[in-house]
């Protein structure tokens, strides 16, 4: 299974979906996922700042 796109920001942009159901609806996918071991990518992003010396 492959949920592309999750970041919250970007799933306030559906607008053809009540924004709760979608999420109600994502969940459901992840967990039927998990019960069943089925094979899961997970990606997590987020920003690093460097701190470079002057």
């Amino acid at each position: 299974m492959l949920l592309i796109d999750h970041q919250q920001g970007t799933i306030k942009l559906a607008k053809n979906i009540d924004y709760d159901l979608l999420v109600h609806n994502t969940r459901a996918l992840v967990r039927t996922a998990v019960e069943t071991q089925m094979a899961l990518v997970y990606q997590h992003l987020r920003k690093i700042t460097f701190k470079v010396p002057c």
